[in-house]
């Protein structure tokens, strides 16, 4: 059917059933439908609850049971939603407010700072024996409380552990090793799933333990854990002779079924895995056809899986408990996007994801809770150096809207791999910076489509900081309503300002051209101010992805600053030091009610 015929035939429909048709669309599929003619152009954006729909997804965001709520409470969830985005474009933050996180007498402190809660495993007793790194005790603060509440004792020394604040669940993982009497050995460990509040079986855990298993693997070397909703990834790291490999095993953890693995070949277990959204995995990783003379990779690509569906038949028994990994199938990416080939004169020298997990976190509460769902940009850390002395590195940070990914998912429906190369995908859906080491940043400086960085500047006085939208359809509603006038100026692949690198002390000497009472500036780079980048490639690296920079002076300092939903968030002291921690929580300057 036509465009012409379909708006002629639902012309014939009430508005009521055309809102309610496409509450069940992508907000893609919305703003087409709306511009197919007038009428549905004002059906679009006289209903509340669509252009909510709408700001949801184009933020990352959903709220908990939409349907239940009436159109007044729409209106108020669309107003506090546009509240809390220019809260941040403004950069504007209410008073400091103090909190101590860490007592003197913890011992081996490992801690993280994960969607508002300050998560710290720790070891209570003495050590069993010389190297013991083990941990038995776990503390979740709420930043936004003053309560401390009582540290978690699950009953056992774990080696590595996530957490889930809002399914109330924690994750430990204990590493075990079993050798056998003919010279080869397998290492096996237990995974125990546990409530936050009692430490005792989850549960909503079919499975509260289970083994799992691998053959041949002289040594399991460790494990990273993530979590959102139902769906449990562990990424197992060995030792030789499997350390040039690494395999992510996906459970839902509330069935116990063991819904498949991903296998990636990957020099010293160099790979990172991240959730896309509650449907999707992605990996960042070489490709294993890049292998060059040098007998290494040099080219990185995102590859990004369907996670299986988890059926579990009424009439079957409870699932094995003893799982044999390496058995289960392993899975095919659906898409693979590569990056940019490297100079034949430069090597791979490292890469990550900088974000840490946000998803399913809590965004906000107002008139509603309000989640994050999922990524809308994706930032990436990668590292080359040269091959020859002098063996000079440079080091990229790349940051990837999500728009065009989720376009390409959809149109694949088949179990088949979509390979797309670089210079069909990058120069439009990407930005590159060069970190040159002032650029100050931390994995937890980055919080859905916002990126922080910040200076020291001289011992005993204020920082300055900026924060980085990545997100086009936000940076343009903010545009729009503020008056922002894109800039026209980007110098060749650095930075925004002043044809310098891009770095702290170019953000501050036009910080020190501002009227004292000025406490923030913005710039805008449109897509017609490309950045290209020339060092370590084959080929000049384009990029065009639009942001803004929000500037900020005279914030007080702090070692290590991380986003956090609705609050900034600081350290003043190095995360390896055992001592008192008093973070700073900056709240936004919008609170929402």
């Amino acid at each position: 059917m036509s465009v012409t015929a379909g708006a002629l035939f639902t012309t014939y429909f009430p508005n009521e059933v055309l809102v309610h048709i496409l509450h069940h669309c992508d907000c893609r599929t919305i703003i087409r439908f709306s511009r197919t003619c007038k009428n549905f152009y004002e059906t679009v954006g006289q209903s509340t609850s669509l252009q909510l729909q709408i700001e949801l997804e184009i933020s990352g965001l959903e709220i908990a049971d939409r349907f239940s709520s009436n159109g007044e409470n729409y209106s108020s969830i669309l107003k506090e939603l546009q509240t809390y985005r220019d809260a941040w474009l403004d950069f504007r933050l209410n008073p400091e407010v103090q909190e101590l996180t860490l007592h003197p007498t913890i011992r081996y402190p490992r801690w993280n700072l994960q969607n508002g809660i300050y998560i710290r495993g720790f070891r209570e007793s003495e050590k069993e024996y010389q190297g013991d790194t083990r941990i038995d005790r776990i503390q979740l603060m709420d930043i936004y409380s003053h309560i401390v509440p009582p540290t978690l004792d699950c009953g056992k020394k774990f080696d590595d552990y996530a957490v889930d604040v809002s399914q109330d669940l924690v994750v430990l993982f204990v590493n075990m090793r079993e050798s056998s009497d003919y010279g080869s050995s397998s290492s096996y460990a237990y995974v125990h799933m546990c409530h936050t509040a009692t430490g005792l079986p989850h549960p909503l855990a079919r499975l509260p333990t289970f083994t799992i298993r691998f053959d041949n693997y002289r040594k399991l070397a460790g494990a990273n854990i993530i979590i959102l909703g139902s769906i449990l990834v562990i990424k197992f790291a060995g030792g030789p002779p499997i350390s040039d490999c690494c395999l992510a095993s996906i459970w839902d953890w509330q069935s116990g079924l063991l819904l498949g693995n991903i296998y990636m070949e990957a020099e010293d277990n160099d790979v990172e895995v991240a959730f896309l959204d509650k449907n999707h995995l992605f990996v960042y990783s070489t490709l294993s056809d890049s292998v060059t003379e040098f007998q290494k990779p040099n080219q990185v690509a995102l590859f990004f899986y369907r996670i299986p569906a988890s059926i579990t038949p009424s009439n079957q028994g409870p699932p094995c408990a003893d799982f044999q990994v390496p058995s289960y199938p392993i899975l095919i990416p659906i898409l693979v996007l590569e990056l940019p080939k490297l100079h034949d004169t430069y090597e791979l020298n490292g890469y990550a994801i900088m974000s840490e997990p946000y998803l399913g976190g809590l965004a906000y509460q107002g008139s509603a809770k309000v989640f994050h769902s999922h990524m809308t940009t994706i930032a990436l850390y990668l590292w080359v150096k040269r091959r020859t002395r002098p063996r000079s590195g440079v080091d990229y940070c790349v940051f990837v809207n999500t728009d065009r990914i989720f376009d390409y998912l959809l149109e694949n429906r088949t179990h088949e791999t979509t390979r797309i190369p670089w210079s069909h995908w990058g120069a439009t859906n990407t930005r590159w910076f060069t970190d040159n080491n002032s650029l100050v940043a931390c994995p937890g400086a980055t919080c859905g489509s916002r990126f922080s960085v910040w200076d020291f500047g001289p011992q005993n006085t204020d920082q300055s900081m900026a924060i980085l939208e990545f997100n086009p359809r936000i940076i343009g509603r903010h545009m729009c309503s503020s008056g922002t006038i894109d800039k026209t100026t980007v110098p060749e692949g650095w930075g925004p300002i002043l044809g310098h690198a891009f770095n702290m002390d170019n953000l501050k000497s036009l910080l020190e051209s501002l009227h004292l009472l000025q406490e923030t500036v913005t710039e805008v780079v449109g897509r017609d101010m490309k950045t290209f980048i020339h060092t370590g490639f084959e080929e000049p690296v384009e990029s065009t992805l639009p942001y803004m920079v929000v500037i900020r002076q005279d914030i007080p300092r702090n070692q290590t600053w991380y986003l956090q939903s609705n609050c900034l968030v600081g350290f003043p002291v190095s995360r390896n030091l055992v001592q008192n921690h008093i973070i700073s929580v900056f709240y936004l300057g919008h609170p929402i009610q």
